[in-house]
């Protein structure tokens, strides 16, 4: 029996479901049956975990890393593992009975069986690391607040500038109205105002004036 590949390796990151593929492959002549085996059941699915091949046939399984609760520090070797097992069978035996037949078909090997371990690796070339993650959340989390405390600052400049403009088109202000007994407080208050004479005055001056020159051009014709 082979394997392929002889290394499993999972892309971070690791909390999230992801499969790999093992083709698992018999290179005699005659039929086998083979079970997998892990460390971390509960870590992982493996479909099928058991079945027979027949000579120079192939299975390809199916592992599924079902997901870690947290994403372990970046660099952090995995210690999983997994043993594939395998013993001659009969074509007979039922790929889907392996499971619960396998006692009795190592037994009926004569207790012997071959197994291959595959070991698990975690690859962090896609990993987040927390501090850069940190350093960035920081710088964005910067570059928000600048954002807003500019466009708070616009938003009041623009504001006052419109404020200011109402405030110039608008009439100025005359006051609220003045009932009688405020007129005559501000009528007392304020000194007299002296007319200015009138034009009526001069015109008189001016009528004697041709008055008493007309009289005397006719006394002095007269005579």
């Amino acid at each position: 029996m082979q394997i392929s590949p002889k290394l499993l390796e999972f892309q971070a990151p690791f909390t999230e479901v992801q499969t790999q593929d093992v083709t698992v492959t018999n290179d005699t002549n005659e039929y086998i049956a083979f079970k997998v085996k892990t460390t971390a059941p509960k870590l992982y699915c493996v479909r099928p975990n058991a079945s027979t091949i027949a000579p120079e046939e192939s299975v390809k399984v199916h592992i599924i890393l079902q997901g870690l609760e947290q994403e372990p520090a970046v660099g952090t070797k995995c210690k999983d593992k997994f043993l594939f097992v395998s013993v001659p069978c009969d074509a007979s035996v039922s790929p889907r009975s392996v499971s619960k037949t396998w006692p009795q078909l190592q037994k009926a090997a004569g207790g012997t069986s071959k197994g291959i371990k595959m070991k698990v690796s975690f690859n962090y070339d896609n990993a987040i690391n927390p501090i850069e993650e940190e350093k960035t959340s920081q710088i964005s989390n910067g570059a928000a607040v600048t954002s807003s405390a500019v466009k708070g600052a616009t938003e009041s400049t623009t504001t006052a500038r419109n404020v200011g403009k109402v405030a110039d088109d608008e009439p100025k202000s005359t006051g609220s109205k003045l009932d009688d007994t405020e007129k005559s407080e501000v009528a007392a208050t304020e000194p007299p105002v002296v007319a200015p004479k009138s034009g009526g005055s001069i015109n008189s001056y001016v009528a004697l004036l041709l008055l008493v020159l007309l009289v005397y051009v006719v006394i002095k014709f007269a005579l």
